[in-house]
């Protein structure tokens, strides 16, 4: 795919213009930049299957009566508040919690 940068920011070969490597650095630089505020402008980047995720104050994972047997994968690296109520969880393997930012 292709990404058209603004007249401003496009690049010459003539004198004062910028080189070939430059021009790359700098494309990559704006790339990560757009990648990086597409990230941080959805705060909930994935959900556990069959559980649903809000972002209200906080972010809340609610995998509550779907039968799991263990803490589902997937949880969002901002998860805050996590309910397992009413599964079949006998054991609880917190490695799954290490992840998270909260």
């Amino acid at each position: 795919f292709g990404v058209k940068l603004p007249e401003e920011l496009t690049f010459g070969s003539g004198p004062g213009m910028a080189s070939r490597h430059t021009q790359s650095t700098m494309l990559a630089t704006f790339l990560v930049f757009v990648t990086m505020a597409a990230y941080l402008a959805s705060p909930i980047q994935s959900c556990p299957t069959n559980c649903t995720c809000t972002d209200d104050v906080e972010i809340v994972v609610n995998c509550s009566g779907q039968g799991f047997t263990d803490i589902p994968e997937g949880l969002p690296k901002n998860t805050t508040i996590l309910k397992l109520s009413h599964n079949n969880i006998t054991v609880l393997d917190l490695r799954r919690l290490y992840d998270l930012e909260s």
